[in-house]
């Protein structure tokens, strides 16, 4: 059960917090151990953390930056966008990623955006209506349109926690998206009963995706929950 992608060296938290409100969200339960040491954290509420060093990594390394929490959510300004991007900037041998389920607002950045950063949002399903039930953040169809217009040459999709979709649209967004890395993996808290799809049908998507030179990075892959 890995909850960091596999490509990443280290993770740095130069922001914490979101509001999107996920339900299966395994950052806010992480967050809960922080009462003594950061109420704003133990609250999940968007803060920032930018005395917080990066580590002295080798040059191409991989850093998660946020990962406990959403940058691109509005409960960041603009200027604390800037400050952490500032921070990236001090360090162009290092290689960051940036995910949001807010993609729509990398736009608002892009001009400044380093280029030593790779741009993802979570894309769990293409249905808008399934991610409601347990999500309060954009739509699926929201962050795929934010993706496929946003003009940057780095940008990953994150399938996960993945849900129930449509083969052929979900493999259409994928193409318009143009990731250069897609990360597919079940939800890792089975006390939710997600919306899942079975898994020959997963495991036929990332053969798809594959056969069509997609790299795709496998998280946690195993039988929906009702197959038990």
């Amino acid at each position: 059960m890995n909850r960091m992608f596999p490509f990443v060296t280290k993770t740095v938290n130069l922001a914490v917090g979101c509001q999107h409100a996920c339900l299966y969200c395994w950052a806010r339960q992480q967050a809960k151990r922080q009462k003594h040491r950061c109420p704003q954290c133990y609250e999940f509420k968007p803060h920032l953390h930018l005395n917080r060093p990066v580590p002295k990594l080798h040059a191409g390394s991989w850093i998660f930056l946020c990962s406990m929490g959403d940058l691109l959510c509005t409960g960041f300004s603009d200027d604390d966008i800037n400050e952490v991007l500032r921070i990236i900037k001090c360090y162009p041998q290092l290689r960051f990623l940036i995910c949001s389920k807010n993609p729509k607002r990398f736009h608002n950045f892009i001009n400044t955006m380093p280029t030593n950063c790779i741009l993802g949002t979570t894309i769990e399903t293409n249905n808008d209506r399934t991610v409601s039930d347990w999500s309060k953040a954009p739509p699926p169809s929201e962050r795929y349109t934010a993706m496929a217009t946003l003009n940057y040459p780095h940008k990953m999709v994150s399938i996960e926690p993945i849900m129930d979709f449509d083969k052929d649209i979900l493999m259409q967004w994928v193409k318009e998206i143009k990731p250069e890395l897609i990360a597919i993996g079940y939800n890792n808290y089975p006390r939710f009963k997600l919306p899942e799809p079975p898994l020959d049908k997963t495991i036929e998507f990332i053969s798809s995706l594959r056969t069509v030179g997609y790299k795709v990075v496998e998280k946690t892959i195993r039988k929906a929950w009702y197959e038990k």
